[in-house]
């Protein structure tokens, strides 16, 4: 009985090892299944995070490297030389003593046409329209005369001034030159005249050449009396449209004109007693006179 009753121990004792070594394999192999995943969560969290600490590491370099540009920008900036503003120019002026060359005279201004020899031509001034035709400047008898301004108008202040000076078909007189202006070409490249007074040095600009005769238009050119802002401008835009050529000149009742007036022989108007040659311009400048 004791041997059988071995006999029947000992091979449970034998199995009973192997089946506990059976479920602790199984149950160690359960175990690294569970634990293995929990791992790779781990890794799976730590991913986000490294990539959000690259984002903001680039994000404070840029930032970084921005701000040393910008104070580099700054300090090039204040390191450059301040750029300074021009001076304004000096209003211009005119320094000339007109009547230093004609002393005791009746002188109220020099006359300046460009391209032409009426250079420094002085211009008189009496009370009438008559006494300068046959003297000079001096008051001496001369067939020539004198350029004179028409007795009625202020140099310096009148709306309308009227110059007047001969011209001779076999003599030479200063106004002869005005010819010039019976070219079309010439006329409208040569557009400039110049007054020069004790006060100042006007500049006017043609925009009407034409000749007039008494059959024509009466010389209305010469009037200078004008009710209203309004009779004075149909008046000078009556003077633009008798030109002989388009200037291009706006002119209004603001403007203030220069007539320069005289005698013509022009073969197209020989059957006309009476006729002038006009140059009319607008004044466009004034620089004072400080003498």
């Amino acid at each position: 009985m004791v041997k059988k009753d071995l006999e029947k121990e000992k091979p449970a004792v034998k199995k009973a090892p192997e089946k506990k070594v059976a479920k602790t394999d199984k149950l160690d192999k359960k175990e690294v299944v569970k634990e293995t995943p929990k791992k790779k969560k781990l890794k799976l969290k730590k991913k986000p995070l490294i990539i959000m600490g690259l984002v903001v590491l680039v994000f404070a370099l840029f930032l970084l490297a921005t701000t040393f540009h910008k104070s580099d920008y700054k300090k090039e900036i204040v390191n450059e030389p301040e750029v300074q503003e021009p001076a304004p120019e000096p209003e211009p002026e005119v320094h000339y003593d007109i009547k230093a060359e004609y002393p005791d005279t009746d002188l109220v201004a020099i006359l300046n046409i460009p391209n032409t020899t009426i250079t420094k031509e002085p211009v008189v001034q009496t009370t009438n329209n008559s006494f300068y035709l046959n003297r000079d400047i001096h008051k001496k008898k001369d067939i020539i005369g004198t350029t004179f301004l028409d007795y009625r108008v202020n140099v310096d202040d009148s709306k309308k001034i009227l110059i007047y000076g001969h011209n001779s078909p076999t003599l030479n007189p200063p106004f002869k030159q005005l010819e010039k202006y019976y070219k079309e070409d010439y006329a409208l490249n040569n557009r400039e005249i110049k007054l020069t007074t004790t006060k100042a040095e006007y500049t006017f600009e043609i925009f009407s050449v034409y000749i007039d005769a008494n059959e024509l238009s009466n010389f209305s050119y010469m009037n200078i009396n004008f009710d209203s802002d309004a009779a004075w401008a149909s008046h000078i835009n009556q003077l633009k449209n008798n030109s002989w050529y388009d200037f291009g000149t706006e002119v209004s009742a603001d403007d203030r004109i220069l007539v320069v007036q005289t005698c013509t022989y022009h073969s197209k108007y020989s059957k006309y007693k009476n006729k002038r040659f006009v140059l009319i311009a607008k004044q466009v400048g004034k620089v004072d006179n400080t003498i």
